[in-house]
């Protein structure tokens, strides 16, 4: 077994050696909440399977790579949501032979829009050129990542071999203006849906949406289901099952509201204002 490398909220243990996260490495999550981790890193063989299927095909080739790793990224920017993150996060780390890595343009504490909670990041995108898995969350701060610059570059590179392409909430947006989701079918949160078709992408009301290797999530909590979805497709209902008992994902919302459709038009006119302050 190689070095430990040891990250907390604090930042990178001084004693610990610096990480670059690449095909070459898996690493073992040994111990975990939202911004600490430990992580057992161990040589990998440069010739295991890369993603090399069709686009219409390439999603479904992780179901047949179980015993490989699979290394999932998810993209942080500062004013991200944190539940459209930490919620496919908590799915998607507890997949068998999978590491998920947090990754930003800079090696930064990156902070959430409510300015009280921080991760972080000590990957930076050039270190994770291959992911199987890409996802991208929303949040106030998407606004700042809606021109071509590194992110997106990142982005467009990345799709090109990743078996998944995701987004949770505002996310898509980030995607659409990356150029990624042209031609297809998606979904964000209900308030900025229809701006998705500004992109030559088609807005769907669905919480998830699946099309080719894109598969989008609508406002912040449908990340989880998305992800969920993603566990069954990647790893097999069983296993999705599994997660989600372990997670005990079994919601009963106390209110009927979790939608503009099902919301009194009163809480919809509110939301609509705060959004739009």
């Amino acid at each position: 077994m190689a070095d430990f490398l040891v990250c907390t909220a604090q930042g990178v243990h001084p004693t610990a050696p610096t990480l670059a996260i690449r095909r070459g490495a898996l690493a073992e999550v040994l111990t975990s909440d939202l911004v600490h981790a430990v992580f057992r890193v161990r040589a990998m063989p440069d010739t295991h399977p890369t993603i090399t299927q069709l686009d219409d095909e390439r999603h479904r080739a992780p179901k047949n790579r179980r015993g490989a790793d699979m290394l999932a990224a998810i993209v942080l920017y500062p004013g991200f949501t944190s539940l459209d993150v930490i919620g496919p996060y908590e799915i998607l780390g507890r997949l068998p032979d999978a590491e998920v890595v947090f990754v930003a343009e800079e090696p930064a504490l990156v902070r959430n829009d409510l300015g009280s909670l921080a991760v972080n990041v000590v990957a930076t995108l050039a270190d994770v050129t291959e992911p199987d898995v890409v996802l991208v969350g929303g949040g106030p701060g998407q606004m700042n990542q809606m021109f071509n610059g590194r992110l997106h570059e990142w982005l467009r590179t990345v799709d090109k071999t990743s078996a998944w392409t995701t987004s949770s909430c505002t996310g898509a947006l980030i995607l659409a203006a990356a150029g990624v989701l042209r031609g297809r079918r998606a979904t964000t949160h209900w308030a900025v849906l229809d701006l998705l078709a500004e992109f030559g992408v088609t807005p769907s009301k669905e919480r998830v949406v699946i099309d080719g290797h894109y598969a989008t999530a609508a406002g912040v909590s449908a990340g989880i289901d998305m992800a969920l979805t993603l566990a069954g497709l990647i790893a097999g209902d069983d296993v999705a099952r599994e997660v989600q008992l372990l997670v005990e994902y079994a919601p009963e919302p106390p209110y009927d509201a979790g939608s503009p459709d099902s919301a009194p038009a009163a809480v919809v006119e509110k939301v609509m204002k705060a959004l739009s302050a």
